[in-house]
């Protein structure tokens, strides 16, 4: 499929950043180096938008109002119109809606990727907008495909898992050093340093992170945190850090560019979400880099992070059981190189950014490929009907 030349373009209608908006951006670059031509439609003011400027790609500045807005339906439906474009991807609910029903309105395939495992809302319309407004879904897990098959109805075929994969290039043990984050943060070269990377929402259990930091604390002095990411719980996560007297301990630094050298610079990553998370990119990160990792046992992180195996696992929400698996690896160093090399291995099997183009590229094209033939189809069937 490679170099076919096709016109793909997102409709995202989120205004935060994380790694939904993340997979997005990396489409529409690593397709468009593939030789595709690909543009996005988003939110003016969303972060997503100036980020994709800077990658040279389009994008189409829309307002999404509510669901079935007429003014943004129509002008979704105009870029897809002058772009010419090819397929439509849709991410969000709301671009679900006004992307999916301008694109049926232009006769465009749709691809619908669904990035959390969350249950669907109990109103049938948005259930059936999978089944209406999709020709294909994706799902980045195998625990939210199960989900929505059940839920939405949308028969097997239609459905399949596209996990989202990192740059090895960019997340590579060897080609960075974690040395200037420890130096600019103050860490003695010794100090054990933990840490997370993620968007400050309750969902993500930054609280229980902040909770445990307390109780490795009080067993291993010498430890050090940081916690990396900004969101709306940003006032309520530096609150609770100073209330659990962690001001000196625990570094809050928002949002960074620099997440291989963070890493790099940690013993242990954490990644403490409560739920919806699917295969999440930050966990696929600290393995790639070699970082031993503990995460929630939820079905979303079960599929990469094997507990035993590639990670460990503690009850999400319980900061008591994340303090004790962080502590274990802190203190058997066998125990984490083996976790790290074996996550390593697993990342590069089947979490790479190269294996989720290749796939996206196939569900892409495919759609393409499947309204050229039945516009075919119905070509030679009105030329049957036009013979006297």
């Amino acid at each position: 499929m490679t170099g076919s030349g096709a016109t793909i373009f997102h409709v995202e209608a989120s205004t935060a950043w994380g790694g939904q908006e993340l997979r997005v951006l990396a489409e529409l670059e690593g397709l468009a180096a593939r030789g595709h031509r690909t543009g996005l439609i988003c939110e003016p003011d969303a972060p997503i938008a100036a980020r994709a400027r800077a990658l040279a790609r389009p994008v189409y500045p829309v307002r999404f109002r509510w669901s079935a807005d007429p003014v943004a339906i129509r002008r979704v439906a105009g870029v897809l119109q002058d772009e010419r474009v090819d397929v439509l991807a849709t991410h969000s609910s709301l671009d679900a809606w006004v992307g999916g029903i301008a694109a049926r309105w232009c006769g465009v395939p749709i691809v619908r990727t669904r990035h959390l495992d969350l249950s669907l809302k109990r109103n049938p319309l948005s259930r059936s907008v999978y089944r209406l407004l999709a020709d294909m879904v994706v799902v980045t897990g195998r625990s939210g495909a199960e989900r929505l098959a059940v839920e939405s109805g949308v028969p097997a075929e239609r459905l399949v898992v596209v996990p989202t994969g990192i740059d090895l290039a960019r997340f590579d043990p060897h080609a960075v050093t974690g040395v200037g984050v420890r130096r600019a943060l103050g860490f003695a070269d010794a100090a054990p340093v933990v840490g997370t990377v993620n968007v400050l929402r309750a969902i993500k259990g930054t609280d229980v992170f902040l909770r445990a930091c307390r109780a490795i604390l009080d067993r291993i002095p010498a430890a050090r945190f940081v916690v990396a990411g900004d969101g709306p719980m940003r006032r309520e996560v530096r609150e609770l850090r100073d209330a659990l007297g962690l001001s000196e301990t625990v570094h809050l630094l928002g949002q960074r560019e620099d997440v291989p050298e963070l890493l790099a610079a940690m013993n242990v990553f954490v990644f403490p979400t409560l739920g919806a998370d699917i295969n999440s990119q930050a966990v696929s990160q600290a393995m790639a880099m070699g970082v031993p990792v503990v995460a929630s046992d939820i079905p979303g992180n079960q599929e990469q992070a094997l507990d035993g195996d590639t990670a460990l696992l503690f009850p999400p929400g319980d900061a008591g059981a994340l303090a004790e698996a962080v502590c274990r690896l802190l203190g058997d160093s066998a125990m984490a190189r083996r976790l790290a090399a074996r996550a390593g291995i697993r990342v590069r099997e089947g979490y790479t950014l190269e294996t989720m183009l290749d796939r996206m590229e196939g569900v892409y094209c495919g759609q393409i490929a499947r309204r050229r033939g039945r516009q075919m189809r119905s070509g030679r069937a009105w030329r049957a009907r036009s013979r006297p």
